[in-house]
């Protein structure tokens, strides 16, 4: 459950270490001294308005369904049905999903072009923010980045989670100012981002506060963040496992062997059993006639 505002201000220290951060994590720029406050000619797209305006996937675009073991189901914007009635009919599937792929795509959306050199494990990550299913996980556990691809016309970074990610689990997008413009300054955050506090309402806030949270604990400042998304992973296995408890919880009817044609019980004793030592044997009594 995330913290409350009062519980979350901006500047506490963090209670505890996560369990496992990268070397270079805190050296936001490949180890060199970060100047994320300089002004920025490029700046990350914070537009929670748009599916598309901002860093995603993001638990922005899902709502509470006490139904759904996540206690979340995913809730995007519908296409026209008139228009792309394929690409209706699959939303709607996908908005009865209670989270997102295990293996997604990040897309970061900015304002301009950047170097996709700069772009690495070091500046943009994901952060394991816990289960929803035990309150007791705190996460901290950094997830890397692979295939980097950049999209120049909707000036989009589009990346893949290096590994596959745990089910029905809060994790948190971190881009930093690491990532470079074509000219080598630092990107810069929108002013939306920095005023998420006053202009994003509702759970959503609550997530990015966690965010920012897990990466002051992995010794990066809010002023080093350009951007950041939370979203939760679906559940993979819950069907698996119902199946699996319903298996173990059901009695199975004692076996009879009463599988004759009229009922007749189809297990014999060895010692009654045809061919059996001391089974009573019938004699032959046919004739055979030899085939012309």
């Amino acid at each position: 459950m995330a913290p409350s505002e009062d519980e979350q201000e901006e500047g506490n220290e963090p209670a505890s270490e996560p369990a496992a951060a990268p070397a270079s994590r805190a050296a936001v720029g490949h180890g060199a001294p970060c100047s994320c406050n300089t002004a920025a000619a490029v700046h990350a797209r914070f537009d929670l308005t748009s599916l598309r305006g901002g860093p995603s996937p993001s638990n922005y675009f899902t709502v509470a369904d006490p139904s759904q073991l996540t206690g979340r189901r995913i809730n995007l914007p519908l296409p026209d049905p008139t228009t792309h009635p394929s690409d209706h009919a699959d939303v709607q599937v996908l908005n009865t999903l209670d989270g997102f792929n295990l293996q997604p795509r990040l897309s970061v959306p900015f304002d301009g072009p950047i170097d996709v050199n700069s772009v690495s494990s070091d500046t943009v990550f994901l952060i394991r923010l816990g289960d929803t299913l035990d309150y007791q996980d705190c996460g901290g556990q950094v997830v890397g980045i692979n295939q980097v691809v950049w999209d120049p016309d909707s000036n989009t970074l589009h990346v893949g989670s290096d590994e596959l990610l745990d089910q029905h689990t809060r994790y948190a997008l971190i881009v930093t100012c690491g990532v470079q413009d074509t000219a080598g300054n630092p990107v810069g955050a929108s002013e939306a981002f920095r005023r998420f506090r006053d202009e994003v309402r509702g759970e959503y806030k609550h997530d990015l506060l966690d965010a920012v949270q897990a990466a002051h604990q992995l010794g990066i400042g809010e002023q080093d963040l350009v951007t950041a998304s939370v979203f939760t992973t679906q559940s993979a296995t819950a069907v698996l496992e119902k199946i699996r408890d319903q298996v173990h919880a059901a009695l199975p009817a004692p076996a009879d062997f009463l599988l004759g044609p009229g009922g007749e019980r189809t297990l014999f004793s060895l010692t009654t059993s045809p061919g059996s030592p001391g089974a009573s044997r019938r004699a032959w009594t046919g004739r055979s006639t030899p085939s012309p």
